[in-house]
Order: C-alpha cells, then sequence, then structure tokens
C-alpha cells in the first residue's frame, strides 16, 4: 500500500458533553426518544442506527474493502475500562461500515451497526483506508460511549479513551493528498451506546466522516 508522508497531529481541546443528535434529513418518520442520564441534559436520538448495514462480504480478506471500514468484533472481560489489547482476544464476528454514525442511545436497543445484537461488554477495532483529493487542514471530532481512538497512518489523531457517559474530543490533522488508512478501536462496557466520527474543514460545519467518499 503507498504511504502518505508523515502525519502531523495537532491537538485541540477534549470537551465533555453530549452531542445532540437530530434525525437525519429523510428520516423523519423514524421514532425517536428521549434518553437522560444523570448530570447530563436530556437528548433526543432516532432508534435507526443510522449508519449502513454491516456486511462482512469482502471484509474477511487480509485487507478490508477500499468502500468501508472492517470492524472486527471481541467479547471483553467485565472489568475493562480501556480500549483493550485486541491481541489477548477472541474474534466473535465481523462488521463492515462506510462510516461511524451511532448516535447516543440506550445500550439496549438498537444494538451497535451490523452486529447481532450486541449491546454491551464487547470491543470492536475498525480498520480501512480513505483518500484524499483536497490536502490541508482537517478538524475532528470523535463522540463515544466508552472508550475510543482515531488513527491516521498510525498516529494517534484523537484520544477519546476511558470509562465515561458520552463525551466528545476534538483534534486536528494536516493531510497530503493520497490514500491514507485509518483505524478507530472502540469499546462498549454498560450503559449507553455510541460511537460518532466527524470531519471538517477550517470554516465549514461538521459533518460525518465517510470512508467511501473523497476528502
Amino acid at each position: 500500500m503507498h504511504r502518505t508522508s508523515p502525519l502531523h497531529a495537532l491537538p485541540v481541546v477534549g470537551l465533555l458533553g453530549f452531542l445532540a443528535a437530530a434525525t437525519q434529513a429523510g428520516c423523519g418518520s423514524q421514532t425517536e426518544e428521549i434518553i437522560a442520564i444523570p448530570g447530563y441534559p436530556e437528548f433526543t436520538v432516532a432508534l435507526s442506527p443510522g449508519v449502513a448495514p454491516g456486511l462482512t462480504d469482502g471484509c474477511d480478506g487480509d485487507q478490508p474493502p477500499t468502500d468501508r471500514m472492517r470492524g472486527r468484533v471481541y467479547a471483553i472481560p467485565l472489568d475493562t475500562r480501556l480500549v483493550p489489547n485486541f491481541d489477548t482476544l477472541s474474534q466473535i464476528e465481523t462488521v463492515c461500515l462506510d462510516r461511524l454514525d451511532v448516535t447516543p442511545r440506550r445500550s439496549v436497543y438498537p444494538a451497535f451497526p451490523g452486529m447481532r445484537d450486541r449491546y454491551r461488554w464487547f470491543a470492536v477495532n475498525l480498520e480501512g483506508t480513505f483518500v484524499v483529493d483536497h490536502p490541508g487542514m482537517y478538524y475532528f471530532r470523535l463522540t463515544s460511549d466508552d472508550g475510543a481512538q482515531f488513527y491516521i497512518d498510525d498516529a494517534l489523531v484523537v484520544d477519546n479513551d476511558g470509562y465515561h457517559p458520552p463525551r466528545m474530543a476534538l483534534a486536528a490533522a494536516q493531510l497530503a493528498a493520497g490514500r491514507h488508512t485509518i483505524r478507530v478501536p472502540y469499546y462498549q462496557a454498560a450503559g449507553p451506546l455510541a460511537l460518532v466520527l466527524e470531519i471538517a474543514r477550517p470554516g465549514d460545519a461538521y459533518h460525518v466522516f465517510r470512508v467511501d467518499q473523497p476528502l
């Protein structure tokens, strides 16, 4: 695989709080609910996963498909409080996603997209590639419950690890033109579930990052 020039990640500020997730355009007929977590405002989420269904076709090879992230799923011990070392775990299933848009929700339903009714005590190591047509500075924000990290070309860009309620962390990175690798390790303990990765150019609004659409 062609490797780009080294990534220069510029950490910005980590923020505690919720992602106020509105129902996506075109999904207004979906059921919504209000979720209350002690110490945080209530927020509205759609009961739809908001992500393309997990498809394992083409994701079981040595490399993920070029337009999706392959997520290898693992069961984790009940005392897990950080993103685990996946080398010490046994894989139980695989998911394929073109984006991470799992807005904060109750952990009972819906489960993580593409998984077989799995909603707690699991970890997933998501890997893939994306293409940059317009090099420059990009801003990223990662919302998760519980811990998650975001790597580009094996360099840690956003660290939102730990055992915590829905929380957002932000960073910026200078990206060169060409193909880059992406990795998002994530784990879910008990309680609400969330994993959203967004991107923005300077002066633009954030939107969900998709690996099937060049930047």
